[in-house]
């Protein structure tokens, strides 16, 4: 029996090293730790030294905005354009999945309303792009030849703003399936899907989902988003998503946490298929994936040797039905006296091997059936001559 091992212990994140990897030694509470290369690019930007950028992520606790205004009043440094940036997601008519991210000009701009009002404006306008254009041809696309609901073009709506867009990504829904997402730090109350980073996550279904049990799925797709979002902020996507210590409980792997509700869900759901995209705010410095992870369909032995029925031909020790230890007499396949016996009639049969799945009248009725079979081909060679006529 090869059993492949159910589910893969979390691989452990690297130590870190130099002045980052004092900053941030191994143990230390996650939430104190941040992407290195996030660190570094705040550090060489605007020539800090790497304890500030750390100490300021700390205090904006990871939401980037925040934490460069911090380096600007504590340092008394100029930041450039391009500094501030949001990400904004939605989820609209077309069943698809669209996350933008932008570049503002200052602080002051990611918290007003006529901003958030033109990113969401922007952003649902995005969502109606095409799912066939190239990913090289999106932003063109999107900048010069696209405008909003009320046809002002989408170019010069950025410009009125001040503001650039730096990535496009579209995620489609699948076909038959759940969706979740996550939007990292939410500017404000009233705009809960533009914040400093996002994620979404659709997974394919292999069964129906009864509706009692829709929700949790769902919560699965959102948890997924969220680990994905927290563990490129605090670390890096090092290893595969499903071999990652999973955020809210590192003993465990991703795996480990989807195959877990998976089986609290049997009948009822089970994935075969996860894709999922996120996007930062361009300062973080981080790379955006959209990604596809098929995941194995788990089976037991008893499943994978499709023994999912009580096998009356097969007890546990081949040759006796009482399971007898001792096994004195060879138990003679066609039925004997041996205790055993009795279950292994017609097991001579060349046909036996169809019978696995049947319960005793199996054997008898096909029995049966071949002893008239047998008369009727006697009775019709003897009299008939072979000549139907």
């Amino acid at each position: 029996m090869q059993n492949r091992v159910a589910f893969y212990k979390p691989l452990q994140r690297q130590p870190l090293s130099g002045r980052i990897g004092e900053l941030m030694p191994m143990g230390s509470h996650p939430f104190t730790c941040f992407n290195p290369d996030t660190v570094r690019r705040m550090s060489s930007r605007y020539g800090v030294p790497v304890d500030d950028v750390v100490a300021a992520l700390r205090d904006a606790s990871g939401d980037v905005n925040v934490a460069t205004e911090l380096l600007e009043q504590r340092l008394d440094i100029e930041v450039g354009f391009g500094s501030y940036g949001l990400v904004c997601l939605e989820s609209y008519a077309p069943e698809t999945f669209c996350l933008v991210s932008y570049n503002l000009p200052t602080f002051a701009s990611t918290q007003t309303d006529e901003v958030l009002d033109a990113i969401h404006e922007l952003t649902l306008s995005a969502a109606e792009l095409p799912l066939d254009t190239p990913h090289d041809r999106l932003l063109d696309k999107f900048l010069n030849h696209w405008t909003t609901e009320d046809d002002v073009p989408c170019g010069a709506m950025l410009r009125a703003y001040d503001m650039t867009v730096q990535h496009i990504l579209l995620l489609p829904f699948g076909d038959y399936g759940v969706q979740g997402f996550h939007v990292l730090m939410p500017v404000k109350e009233g705009t809960p899907n533009i914040g400093v980073a996002a994620a979404a996550c659709c997974m394919d279904l292999r069964t129906g989902i009864h509706n009692r049990f829709r929700f949790h799925v769902e919560r699965i797709a959102d948890s997924v988003s969220e680990h994905v979002v927290q563990e490129m902020l605090h670390y890096n996507q090092s290893a595969h998503l499903l071999r990652q210590p999973y955020w809210f409980r590192p003993e465990y792997s991703v795996e480990e946490f989807i195959r877990f509700k998976e089986s609290l869900l049997q009948p009822s759901a089970s994935i075969f298929e996860m894709r999922y995209a996120f996007l930062f705010a361009p300062q973080y410095g981080l790379p955006h994936y959209r990604n596809i992870v098929e995941m194995e369909k788990l089976k037991i032995a008893q499943h994978r040797y499709e023994k999912h029925y009580e096998d009356f031909t097969a007890p546990g020790k081949w040759l006796t039905s009482d399971n007898a230890q001792l096994q004195t007499v060879a138990a003679s396949a066609g039925g004997s006296n041996v205790p055993g016996g009795a279950m292994h009639n017609h097991t001579n049969d060349p046909a036996s091997i169809q019978t696995a799945m049947e319960t005793r009248t199996g054997p008898l009725r096909r029995t049966l059936a071949q002893s008239m079979q047998a008369h009727g081909d006697r009775v019709f060679n003897r009299f008939y001559r072979n000549n139907a006529h």
